[in-house]
């Protein structure tokens, strides 16, 4: 069975489109501080409309919103707590460490294939490293635990 990808290494994989950085360059600016950046503002207002909130909040960061967003949905961990092998770090960013431990890291290797060959993407041996970022969803996180959770479970 064919997975999309879950890219978990890095925020960074997620790059503007040429219409994106056309956008941006044309911006008008202003200190959003203050109020005074008319993009902002205007951005602001228009995703609260399509959301049906009565206001919305533009951070300057994907770390940010990544941050925000999943925060929303779950509490740091919560897909990968409980599993044999694992102690979950409470992450402060966007990013989860999770540490493999006791018979756990004789496996490493191993767990990288099991992740790779069921499309989820990350970096470490020992110490593995989850970045969440714009490409990756509430059902991208479910599925990564679902993929892990059977490794350690058998």
């Amino acid at each position: 069975m064919m997975h999309k990808t879950v890219d978990l290494r890095s925020d960074t994989v997620t790059q503007p489109t040429p219409a994106m950085r056309e956008a941006m360059q044309a911006a008008k600016l202003g200190d959003d501080v203050f109020g005074d950046d008319p993009s902002v503002n205007a951005l602001q207002e228009k995703i609260a409309g399509l959301l049906g909130f009565e206001a919305a909040l533009f951070v300057p960061t994907g770390t940010q919103g990544n941050l925000c967003a999943i925060l929303g949905h779950c509490q740091r961990g919560d897909g990968l707590a409980g599993i044999d092998g694992l102690r979950v770090e409470a992450p402060q960013t966007n990013i989860l460490f999770v540490d493999l431990t006791g018979a756990a890291k004789a496996r490493s290797a191993e767990l990288l294939r099991h992740l790779a060959d069921n499309g989820i993407q990350a970096t470490g041996l020992y110490r593995l490293r989850f970045v969440t970022h714009l490409d990756v969803d509430a059902a991208d996180i479910d599925r990564a635990a679902a993929v892990l959770r059977p490794f350690f479970n058998g």
